[in-house]
């Protein structure tokens, strides 16, 4: 889970079978705002092991994915794709 600098959202990473998730929520009303997901992740890498928001751009969010091949990715959550 990771929450912006503003505290205006949060993200929660959740395992799939397929490939990971990340849910952005706006607070304090919870509503869902985008799901973020990438078919480019590999089959073996089934979860974040850490997420994070920019300090500087509350839209851009940073995921590591689970071993034996780590991968971050950054994302434009908004736009919901994956940047980098």
């Amino acid at each position: 889970m990771a929450v912006t600098k503003s505290k205006k959202f949060i993200a929660v990473a959740e395992r799939t079978e397929r490939s990971p998730i990340c849910i952005i929520y706006e607070y304090p009303s919870l509503k869902r705002k985008k799901i973020i997901a990438s078919a480019d992740i590999k089959k073996e890498n089934k979860e974040f092991v850490s997420i994070a928001f920019s300090p500087k751009d509350e839209r851009k969010l940073v995921t590591l994915t689970n071993i034996p091949n780590q991968h971050v990715f950054v994302w434009q959550w908004d736009k919901q794709r994956c940047i980098s």
